[in-house]
């Protein structure tokens, strides 16, 4: 019992910022009603996963506050500029459709930028072609398909888009790459689209976990059946 406490002692302090302000904080006895809906012989184990995969991939707000600090001190493609000056050229974009994880990052964003530059984040020249797409994950990366599928038309004819992401899987990158310059030739732009690592501050998810090729299959097994609750969580 006593391994099992620490776990949901430890999963909870892990996330304990998620949704803050929008829901109560979790607890040990909130993870552990969680788990319960899982069979008694494997809830140990998956609590060991859930507590070693959200230590590694967790992004807690003091963590999310600090990438964006240095997405500000390391901006894509600065070349010879100041730091400030590329931000007060640059333009971020709000056009995500559908959910609200944009509008937030671009809102902590905007506190880092006018922290450490001085600027507005709504006050880029209208002309900038140092376009930026902000946003927590991309995974197979259809919705910044869509995003960007629905703004083409308002977009220079030739463009390079930033994409800013914490979490990021090379086949969703290529796959954004291909689809979106296939769009816009369909509509006679040109947009370079390319992905912001920032010194590793993306991480990769094909190798997140860090672990031996056996154990990997039995790690995503888990993450199948775990990814439709979490919801729950």
């Amino acid at each position: 019992m006593a391994e099992r406490e620490n776990l949901l002692a430890s999963i909870a302090s892990t996330i304990k910022d998620y949704r803050a302000g929008e829901i109560a904080e979790p607890t040990p006895e909130h993870v552990d009603r969680w788990i319960k809906q899982f069979g008694d012989d494997v809830q140990v184990p998956m609590l060991r996963e859930l507590d070693h995969v959200f230590k590694r991939t967790y992004c807690s707000k003091d963590k999310v506050v600090s990438l964006l600090r240095t997405l500000v001190h390391r901006p894509p493609n600065r070349s010879a500029q100041s730091v400030c000056s590329f931000w007060r050229r640059a333009q971020i974009l709000n056009i995500q459709q559908n959910g609200e994880s944009q509008s937030v990052i671009r809102s902590l964003f905007g506190g880092v930028l006018h922290f450490e530059c001085g600027l507005d984040i709504d006050q880029a020249a209208p002309d900038s072609h140092t376009l930026i797409y902000l946003d927590d994950a991309l995974f197979t990366g259809n919705r910044i398909i869509r995003d960007l599928t629905d703004w083409m038309p308002q977009a220079p004819a030739k463009t390079t888009v930033y994409v800013c992401v914490f979490a990021s899987h090379p086949g969703g990158e290529r796959w954004c790459q291909t689809r979106v310059a296939q769009i816009a030739d369909q509509l006679g732009k040109e947009i370079d689209l390319q992905f912001w690592s920032g010194d590793s501050t993306v991480s990769k998810i094909e190798s997140t976990f860090g672990m031996d090729p056996p154990y990997s299959g039995q790690l995503r097994r888990f993450i199948t059946i775990t990814v439709s609750r979490l919801d729950s969580l």
